[in-house]
């Protein structure tokens, strides 16, 4: 079985050679689609996406709140917090070098594993390649297969990742629909949480607290006020 994740990324466009400012932040986002629904979901939002209007973009959001068989995932870091580990920061730029969205591409994966909960042969992390500023191929990380036959990543903290559910993951690029919404998702979420960064907000960015208010936040799963990467990564005062 295979799955397909319509993803892209927003904020910070520089590399980690560079110090980031206070408020850049890397996020992944996007929409998960429930097995067998893509052919209904695609009739619905080529429909509602023939305009670019307001009011277009207002049936965007309630069409993906209401829709049982898209399910967001996302995750977000402070670039300053990685910048300021030098662990990580030479796991990043040692050998080939990296960037910053390989953290939060990596979360979204093992939410997306965790919620697939059964066996999938392959997800597919589907983009627009005109959209966004970074090579999205270069995210995957390098896999092998453990002893019972799982897929471990080799993570760019120095630890390997073990998928349960999911055997092989791929980008592919293509234009439609589906990665139009979610390239608006990606940039509503980005939007929101980046406007309470720039306002003082220096909590996680992967919890419930920093998408109060957000009109989309019951379609987001696993927010975690205390989640890992909030945890290993907080804000540098």
């Amino acid at each position: 079985m295979t799955y397909n994740f319509y993803f892209n990324e927003a904020g910070y466009k520089g590399t980690l050679q560079d110090k980031p400012k206070q408020a850049d932040l890397a996020l992944i986002a996007g929409l998960l689609i429930q097995d067998g629904s893509e052919s209904k979901v695609l009739a619905t939002l080529t429909e509602i996406l023939k305009s670019t209007s307001q009011e277009s973009k207002e049936k965007l959001v309630d069409y993906i709140k209401n829709e049982s068989a898209l399910t967001i995932f996302h995750a977000a870091i402070y670039c300053t917090a990685v910048y300021n580990d030098k662990s990580t920061l030479e796991n990043l730029t040692s050998g080939t070098p990296k960037n910053v969205y390989h953290l939060p591409f990596t979360d979204v994966l093992m939410k997306v594993d965790e919620f697939i909960g059964k066996a999938c042969e392959k997800l597919n992390f589907v983009t627009d390649q005109n959209n966004g500023s970074i090579q999205k191929e270069s995210l995957i990380v390098s896999a092998k297969k453990s002893a019972d036959n799982k897929t471990v990543l080799e993570d760019i903290d120095g630890m390997d990742l073990e998928l349960d559910y999911i055997q092989t993951v791929a980008i592919e690029y293509k234009s439609s629909p589906l990665t139009l919404a979610a390239n608006a998702i990606t940039e509503l979420i980005y939007h929101h949480v980046h406007k309470k960064v720039e306002n003082g907000f220096d909590k996680g960015l992967n919890g419930n607290l920093i998408f109060e208010g957000f009109e989309l936040a019951d379609k987001i799963e696993y927010l975690d006020d205390q989640s890992m990467f909030d945890t290993l990564y907080p804000q540098s005062n």
